[in-house]
């Protein structure tokens, strides 16, 4: 059983929503819901998400946070990640992905810099492209259709 929990409240005008546990294809649902019952309550001058608790994340999860970004941008405010580490950093980064977002050490740090929604809203005017997307999506189904027998048999996996 993996562990999943998510919060969110108001922190002056700018929604934080905290992430602990293991975003992956089992939470997503969960992340979406309280993203979507977050935004019903009413529309924030930015939105920042606390990933500094996530422990693990898969594409399904990082294909949810484009899809905060993606909403976030629609609607004319800012986003931001707080305590990005991780996995999660290396995939956004070597995805291109991380500079779409703003990053911040801290929530606070996050909601002083994001007063003006635009400056992090500009910082990628041409938004998250769908080529990214798909390829984020996708970015895990490829090592299970890795062919294992083509390995150096050192390499090779036990059983295999």
């Amino acid at each position: 059983m993996t562990f999943f929990a998510i919060s969110s409240s108001l922190l002056g005008t700018a929604l934080v929503v905290r992430v602990l546990g293991e975003l992956d294809y089992r939470h997503a649902p969960a992340f979406r819901g309280e993203m979507d019952r977050a935004w019903q309550a009413g529309t924030p001058t930015m939105v920042v998400v606390d990933v500094g608790e996530i422990t693990f994340c898969d594409s399904t999860g990082v294909a949810q946070l484009i899809q905060v970004l993606r909403r976030s941008r629609s609607q004319g405010f800012g986003l931001a990640l707080v305590g990005l580490h991780g996995v999660l950093e290396r995939i956004l980064t070597i995805t291109g992905l991380r500079s779409s977002f703003g990053v911040f050490a801290t929530v606070e740090e996050a909601v002083r810099s994001g007063g003006s929604a635009s400056a992090l809203v500009d910082r990628n005017p041409g938004g998250v492209d769908d080529d990214v997307r798909e390829d984020v999506d996708h970015q895990g189904d490829h090592a299970a259709d890795r062919d294992d027998s083509r390995a150096d048999p050192e390499e090779r996996p036990v059983g295999a």
